[in-house]
């Protein structure tokens, strides 16, 4: 029952993310070892996986989790010989989507408004850059609240 929960909200932050950022972006192959993905046929990708979560104190017969959830964001850039402001500028690019998906997520209960309670705590992290590829990567956590009955 829990694990159809993780799946279905997974499931439905992909779709809402994919809304967000339009038909330009594709979902990555690779969430673990983003390195791994192939390239050649874009780079503006996205993804989604379950991180830990924790239960928190609820109501009888129901099981409140807060679990951590992360997306992952890949843009391409071209590399200049002067300066490293593609790079930067793609990060930022990065940084405002997250802003965006996050804005969505939380007005949409991300997509499972009788599921997710609450979606809280969005923390984006430093960019990392597959030189060799040209692409900026960006990950994100955010918090979701769900709950689900014993019964």
């Amino acid at each position: 029952m829990a694990l159809d929960l993780m799946r279905d909200i997974t499931t439905a932050l992909k779709s809402e993310i994919s809304a967000e950022l339009g038909s330009d972006y594709r979902e990555l192959d690779y969430l673990e070892d983003v390195a791994k993905n192939s390239f050649r046929s874009g780079n503006d990708r996205y993804g989604v996986r379950a991180l830990g979560g924790i239960q928190e104190p609820g109501v009888t017969k129901m099981v409140t989790i807060t679990q951590q959830y992360e997306i992952v964001l890949t843009k391409g850039y071209t590399e200049s010989n002067i300066d490293d402001d593609p790079q930067v500028s793609k990060s930022y690019d990065n940084r405002e989507n997250f802003l965006e998906i996050y804005k969505r997520l939380v007005n949409n209960r991300g997509g499972l408004p009788g599921t997710i309670i609450n979606i809280t705590d969005l923390t984006i992290s430093e960019p990392e850059f597959l030189v060799d590829d040209k692409i900026a990567i960006q990950r994100a956590t955010l918090s979701i609240t769900y709950r689900y009955s014993l019964i």
